[in-house]
This record gives structure tokens, C-alpha cells and sequence, in this order.
């Protein structure tokens, strides 16, 4: 799946987490914990990621930044 701007990147990881925590109206800046998800939803994301970007997150920084905002930057595009 090509992901090319920040953008896309944030719309992308907004969908994942919308799906995973059953939330649709999520933003950003919102904390994936305060909105309800666990650490096993960490590695059914983080999985998903890698599988579909080729893009790792190492689950430590995940837990630094549980944002959607922080996260893309660290992936990058």
C-alpha cells in the first residue's frame, strides 16, 4: 500500500485505530490508551503496519508516543 505525504500516513493510521478500538471519531492527538486500547491492540497494529507499509514501529516508542500525530512522523513518508 504507497503512502506518500503525512497526510495519507495520518488518515491511514486514524482508520487503523478507528477499526482496532471500534471509535470512529478519533483525532491526531488523541491517546490510543485513554481511548480504550490495550497492548495486545499494540501488536495487532503494529503487525498490520508492518504487513501492509513495510514500516516498523518499535513497541517501546509506541508507548512513548500513542498518537496518531507523533506516530507518523516517526514512520515517516
Amino acid at each position: 500500500m504507497p503512502i506518500d505525504t503525512q497526510d495519507e500516513l495520518r488518515h491511514y493510521l486514524l482508520q487503523l485505530w478507528s477499526s482496532q478500538l471500534e471509535r470512529p471519531q478519533l483525532g491526531e492527538r488523541d491517546d490510543f490508551f485513554d481511548a480504550g486500547g490495550s497492548s495486545m491492540q499494540v501488536i495487532e497494529m503494529l503487525t498490520t503496519v508492518s504487513e501492509e507499509l513495510g514500516r516498523e514501529i518499535d513497541y517501546a516508542e509506541f508507548f512513548k508516543n500513542p498518537c496518531v500525530d507523533n506516530l507518523s512522523q516517526l514512520l515517516g513518508a
